[in-house]
């Protein structure tokens, strides 16, 4: 009898132990997992912090002059806004929103004309021939500390888009 109550003393024992080490090793998974989930939300990836224009314009693609938008590759100007100098509109065809809009003044600030866009992966400040990647705003071909303005850019429905300021 007393051999069965030690077993059962033992037993008791490691149950508890398996218990706290499971209930250790969930709380230790849960903390890691809200690190993880803590450190990689953060703000928008954009390089506006110099951003002085105001936009908020939304497009219907079904327009003559907008319609080539709902072509992966196809670009639009947007007329300028305010101080703005007008946005370039890409369909990159991917992502949840497959739009990328890009504020045509100069990130230089000392060109008064606006940047063009021919459809490739660069838009070209025309007062001093530089180059900014339609991908990311930054200068190529290498990176400098100026980007070009990004505005985000809301899928509303199939057909209509915002442009805004992030």
């Amino acid at each position: 009898m007393r051999f069965t109550i030690q077993m059962y003393k033992i037993i008791v024992n490691c149950i508890r132990f398996k218990a706290n080490t499971l209930l250790y090793i969930m709380k230790k998974l849960l903390a890691f997992t809200l690190f993880i989930f803590f450190i990689s939300c953060g703000k928008d990836t954009t390089y506006n912090q110099n951003n002085t224009f105001f936009v908020d314009q939304t497009i219907n693609l079904n327009l003559p002059q907008y319609v080539g938008l709902q072509v992966a590759g196809n670009f639009a100007y947007i007329p300028a806004q305010g101080n703005s100098q007008g946005v370039i509109v890409q369909n990159k065809g991917t992502g949840s929103s497959p739009f990328v809009a890009w504020e045509r003044t100069c990130p230089y600030l000392d060109c008064s004309n606006p940047m063009t866009f021919d459809g490739s992966l660069k838009m070209t400040c025309p007062c001093d021939n530089k180059d900014f990647s339609i991908l990311n705003g930054s200068e190529l071909p290498t990176a400098s500390s100026k980007f070009a303005y990004e505005y985000r850019v809301t899928l509303l429905s199939p057909t209509t888009i915002r442009i805004t300021n992030f």
